[in-house]
């Protein structure tokens, strides 16, 4: 069973790096965005009987942030998909609620900039060492 944690926590990881990237991000699993109901093709075979409306629930709560076209159509990247398949994966195997879910979302969200600090001072202190 830790293993299967360890799974989940590095592919949260990578999904907290790729969203961190912004909005202009070159990752190419991003380039292609997805409507609700493609999302729901996509994630029905992990998770049968995924809504629409339990997708967008999850928007409410703030656990996932698609993208809004200027008609106002949800669009998915993949990394909201790994995103959804993270939290919906810990809710069915761990019963984790989303609360739970969100803070550790938040949590790794803070490790990694704190990493991405630390890094970017490790250059600055390298940078002043070769002065």
């Amino acid at each position: 069973m830790n293993s299967r944690i360890d799974d989940n926590l590095a592919r949260a990881e990578a999904l907290v790096e790729s969203a961190e990237r912004g909005k202009d991000s070159r990752d190419p699993r991003d380039i292609k965005s997805r409507t609700i109901g493609q999302v729901l093709s996509q994630l029905d075979l992990d998770f049968p009987g995924i809504s629409a409306s339990k997708i967008r629930f999850l928007e409410e709560r703030g656990l996932v942030h698609p993208k809004r076209t200027d008609t106002g159509y949800r669009k998915y990247s993949q990394t909201d998909i790994e995103r959804l398949r993270y939290i919906l994966t810990m809710q069915r195997d761990y019963y984790m609620p989303l609360k739970v879910i969100r803070q550790h979302l938040d949590d790794l969200e803070a490790s990694l900039r704190c990493r991405r600090w630390e890094r970017s001072q490790e250059g600055v202190h390298r940078r002043r060492v070769a002065s």
